[in-house]
């Protein structure tokens, strides 16, 4: 099965709505499934996971993440954390096991602190897609390679003073979260414009008719929960980035996710991961019990 066709067995696509430059296409799901797992967001505010580094001495490309839930913990790819000794971003998506503790892969989007702030991680925004789309490439690599996780760090951080750069940010530890903090009050209102759908689990976005990426989430709680924070990102992008893309338009975005056969390995955590590159698009997904739980994919410049 393609990564199309998996996704289109659980989603369908919505009327867009349009705002200026902005296209958003929400991805309605086909049918309501009760959640069989803790999204991060929620276990760390119920007090039921924490995120910390793996030792008092740390390791950059690695974090440990205890749930204490009786229920899976679902971390999603691209999320920054921030806190510890430096900020980091996740990934791939892992399903932590109930009650117990897992160590994930991250990469450092603060290469300027190595000094504990706080002992416990937060969650932060999703970084932009141009990001995501490095540290996904890298991984990609690093999965076919030796089947691990792992992430080009120098790239990473090339990416991030980029991402500084464009939005005219000073940060003093070279923390790409400083550069979310441009234009706050304009993302907010460009966000409120686009209210979730009853039924809407993920999202296609467009900037000047050309797809920038698409995510869909596990269920409409989920996607609610994290509403705001996904189209944060996107909205960034389309501000401070001018993203190029390959793709033309929606069609071709859709037409190269059913080209995508994606390779499968054993996730860190419970399932699969799945992921896909070509010259066009870059993809991936957690699979569990034969449905991706979590996706998404980016048109690549």
């Amino acid at each position: 099965m393609s990564f199309g066709q998996a996704l289109r067995s659980r989603v369908g696509l919505g009327s867009a709505r349009r705002h200026e430059r902005i296209t958003v296409h929400p991805l309605l799901a086909h049918r309501q499934e009760p959640a069989r797992y803790v999204l991060l967001d929620d276990a760390l505010e119920r007090n039921l996971a924490d995120v910390q580094e793996v030792s008092e001495a740390g390791s950059v490309p690695w974090l440990r993440v205890t749930n204490r839930a009786d229920l899976p913990l679902l971390l999603l790819e691209g999320q920054e954390l921030q806190g510890g000794k430096q900020n980091r971003v996740i990934n791939i998506s892992v399903l932590v096991p109930a009650r117990s503790e897992l160590q994930i892969p991250v990469s450092c989007v603060e290469r300027g602190r190595w000094v504990r702030h706080s002992a416990p991680f937060l969650t932060g925004h999703f970084t932009s897609p141009t990001l995501r789309r490095v540290v996904r490439r890298s991984v990609s690599r690093s999965a076919m390679l030796d089947g691990g996780y792992s992430s080009d760090q120098g790239a990473v951080w090339e990416s991030v003073d980029s991402t500084l750069s464009l939005s005219g940010t000073r940060s003093t530890t070279s923390a790409v979260s400083d550069s979310y903090t441009r234009a706050v009050a304009e993302i907010e209102r460009l966000i409120d414009t686009f209210p979730p759908e009853p039924s809407q689990v993920g999202l296609l976005i467009s900037v000047e008719g050309r797809p920038l990426g698409l995510e869909v989430f596990p269920d409409v709680g989920a996607y609610r929960t994290l509403h705001r924070k996904v189209l944060y990102s996107y909205f960034y992008a389309a501000l401070y980035e001018t993203p190029e893309v390959a793709l033309a338009d929606v069609p071709s975005f859709l037409e190269a996710l059913d080209a995508l056969e994606p390779t499968r390995t054993p996730s860190v955590g419970i399932g699969a991961d799945c992921r896909a590159d070509t010259a066009d698009i870059s993809a991936s997904a957690l699979e569990v019990e034969g449905t991706y739980l979590y996706a998404s994919a980016f048109a690549a410049k």
